[in-house]
């Protein structure tokens, strides 16, 4: 379960809790039995049984065989309408299509959501690495460079309630996991325009991220990365060229969302 509906548990209403615990080991699983994921999630057969059944009267769950079951693309069919429904698709696709075409990397589009990074949109150009990285997946935002982007555009309180619930876990050894040693590195940010994670989420994977300002009035933001292997994100396209291209397409998406 995660650690988000952990510290809610108090206040919500506890059915709910432990279908989204089902829904998402079910989810990890890919297809399990009823026995098998109330091992995983350690609920009673017969509760694991009984939400698993609702589930699938609902149609958010798919009976294959007499014994297994898994999820159904009424998720997809949701996680579709969120997606196009708060954002110009278009545009953003555009831009990061462009830019991975003139990277031959893997681009990534993110937003910030309840102090974690989601992946909202890829490109991948010609010479593009597929990571672990998919479309829907939640970062630490401290870890990668499209979250630091992000970060570095909020006011210091709100980073340290980010940092308050969310920490900084180490996703490889050069994550960085002190605060002050992260302050720093936010100024660093801002100062330069741009965000550089250096094996920091993927060992041997670089990036860089830019924000983009998706909403003045609201003040939500987005960030673009390209990222790659840093044996070819290395040197002064690791430091200048790239920063300089990535805020180039950042700024014409601000434009286009703001104008067009």
């Amino acid at each position: 379960m995660t650690q988000n509906r952990t510290n809610a548990r108090s206040s919500g209403i506890k059915t709910l809790y432990t279908s989204f615990d089902i829904v998402e080991t079910l989810a990890e699983l890919d297809r399990c039995t009823v026995s098998e994921l109330a091992d995983r999630t350690e609920y009673t057969v017969s509760t694991v049984y009984e939400h698993l059944v609702t589930l699938q009267d609902l149609g958010y769950v798919l009976k294959e065989d007499d014994k297994t079951y898994r999820l159904s693309t009424r998720f997809l069919e949701l996680g579709t309408r969120v997606r196009t429904s708060r954002l110009e698709e278009h545009r953003i696709r555009s831009t990061i299509t462009s830019l991975a075409a003139e990277t031959d990397d893997v681009v990534w589009f993110h937003v910030e959501e309840h102090g974690m990074a989601v992946n909202l949109y890829k490109a991948v150009g010609a010479r593009g690495i597929q990571t672990y990285g998919r479309v829907g997946k939640q970062v630490h935002l401290h870890s990668s460079a499209g979250g630091k982007a992000i970060l570095a555009e909020f006011p210091d309180d709100r980073i340290d309630a980010v940092l308050a619930e969310h920490g900084l876990p180490a996703y490889t050894p050069s994550t960085i996991t002190d605060r002050e040693a992260f302050f720093d590195e936010i100024e660093r940010v801002r100062e330069r325009g741009v965000a550089h994670c250096d094996c920091e989420t993927i060992t041997d994977v670089r990036a860089v991220g830019s924000a983009v300002l998706l909403d003045e009035a609201s003040g939500s933001v987005g960030a673009i990365t390209v990222g790659g292997p840093a044996t070819r994100l290395d040197g002064d396209y690791y430091e200048r060229e790239l920063p300089d291209l990535l805020r180039q397409h950042a700024n014409e998406l601000e434009l286009k969302l703001k104008f067009e």
